[in-house]
């Protein structure tokens, strides 16, 4: 998971932005939301070449940036996919690639979040950020609540 990490870190610093709509642009894959089913968070396409992330438009906006970024994993992690879609964390079997998507999003949400402690200059203490965190662990099914 250490490889991950410094992924992450290796884009966000190339790039200069956490934000995942922001490295997707970067990146050149296209993200719009969009009406999916229920039970569908987003979906991630490779077709012929050109990287595709469709969000669930009706999503909060909290969820669909933890979609998108989820997303964003495979699409760097795993670009050769064709297709995968991120039915409801709590109904999916898990692939080794979605997992790795997980821990990716994690990764990117906490460097946000953690760049948030020094902007806001203590306004966020480090509980907070870890709290977030721990959340987002639950969330994603990596950890027990």
């Amino acid at each position: 998971m250490e490889k991950i990490k410094d992924i992450v870190e290796y884009l966000v610093e190339t790039h200069s932005t956490s934000n995942p709509y922001e490295l997707a642009k970067c990146l050149k894959i296209l993200v719009s939301a969009e009406s999916l089913p229920d039970d569908v968070r987003g979906v991630y396409k490779n077709l012929l070449g050109q990287q595709f992330i469709i969000i669930n438009s009706s999503l909060s906006k909290e969820s669909q940036t933890i979609a998108l970024c989820q997303k964003l994993g495979l699409a760097v992690l795993h670009p050769n996919l064709l297709s995968a879609s991120m039915l409801d964390v709590r109904q999916v079997h898990k692939t080794n690639e979605e997992q790795e998507a997980n821990y990716f999003a994690l990764y990117l949400l906490s460097y946000s979040s953690i760049n948030k402690l020094e902007d806001y200059e203590g306004s966020l203490s480090q509980q907070d950020c870890a709290d977030d965190i721990h959340n987002l662990l639950v969330k994603f099914s990596l950890r027990d609540s």
